[in-house]
């Protein structure tokens, strides 16, 4: 299952759907297409809701197979040509998209139950809306959930935020607004994360802590930020949003990694680095900005 992308609680048909909400567009729909799951152009899944925006967009990248099935919000004229029926087409796709994923809210299509068992509330954890805690797990005092889907045997220590919003901005008419958080934060099984750490949950996609990941205190981990198998994170760091850090990677104290960077697997982030560039894999990386200093 790909975890990446934002499943609502049914699914949607489009043009009822535009119909219902009085939203006029111009498109080429299909009578029949529905979409059942907000994914990106750079997660995108099968009867996804997703918005492409000209510039940052390469077709010949993708799998076309994918993109065939989705509902595409967009400015681009080559995709509004080759998807013809699945395409709705907007000078400003990113401000419709938006509108949409509003509307979704509002209406609770992105709302579940929680699942957790009370004691940990009456141990003084604070618990809001779409949280899931599994089995055997050790929360500290103080600490805060939200939209958060927590594995078996997950260690938190206290006064730590899981699920909050962090800032994406983009531009309007040369003005900074704040792009809101519609994912959650995933945490798979037989993770540690220590105290006073800030996990923010996904815009588009999720963020995701997997298996065995050991986090130490005062870390900041930013929104749709993957953080792969077994990966060490030591004090202090960093991590803003988008960036990918491989599976069995340290990450050194005090470290900052950049906004969509990708480390892979296998690599060494030397204490206090400042990384502005991708590392490949089995690299030992260090300095501001780092560089690479021998393979592992």
């Amino acid at each position: 299952m790909n975890k990446n992308i934002l499943r609502l609680n049914k699914k949607i048909v489009a043009k009822k759907f535009f119909k219902e909400n009085k939203l006029k567009l111009f498109s080429f729909l299909n009578s029949n297409l529905y979409f059942d799951n907000i994914s990106s152009q750079k997660f995108p899944s099968r009867n996804g809701l997703i918005f492409i925006e000209k510039k940052n967009f390469d077709i010949k990248n993708k799998k076309e197979n994918i993109f065939k099935s989705c509902l595409i919000v967009t400015n681009d004229l080559l995709l509004k040509k080759k998807y013809k029926k699945n395409i709705i087409f907007s000078k400003t796709p990113r401000q419709l998209f938006l509108r949409i994923l509003k509307i979704l809210k509002k209406k609770n299509f992105f709302k579940y139950k929680n699942n957790f068992n009370e004691k940990y509330k009456k141990s003084g954890v604070f618990i809001l809306e779409n949280v899931s805690i599994g089995k055997n797990c050790k929360i500290g005092k103080n600490v805060y959930l939200s939209n958060c889907e927590i594995g078996n045997n997950v260690s938190i220590g206290p006064n730590t935020t899981i699920g909050y919003e962090g800032v994406t901005i983009y531009k309007k008419n040369k003005k900074n607004y704040k792009f809101p958080n519609f994912g959650k934060v995933i945490i798979e099984d037989n993770v540690s994360i220590g105290s006073n750490c800030s996990v923010m949950r996904g815009t588009l996609n999720n963020t995701i802590l997997f298996k065995n990941v050991i986090m130490s205190n005062l870390i900041n981990i930013g929104h749709s930020v993957h953080i792969g198998n077994s990966s060490v994170i030591s004090s202090g760091v960093q991590i803003i949003g988008g960036a990918q850090i491989g599976s069995n990677c340290l990450v050194g104290s005090r470290s900052a990694i950049n906004a969509n960077i990708k480390i892979g697997n296998n690599s060494y982030i030397g204490l206090g680095s400042v990384v502005t560039k991708n590392v490949d894999k089995n690299c030992k990386v260090f300095g501001n900005p780092a560089k690479k200093i021998s393979k592992l």
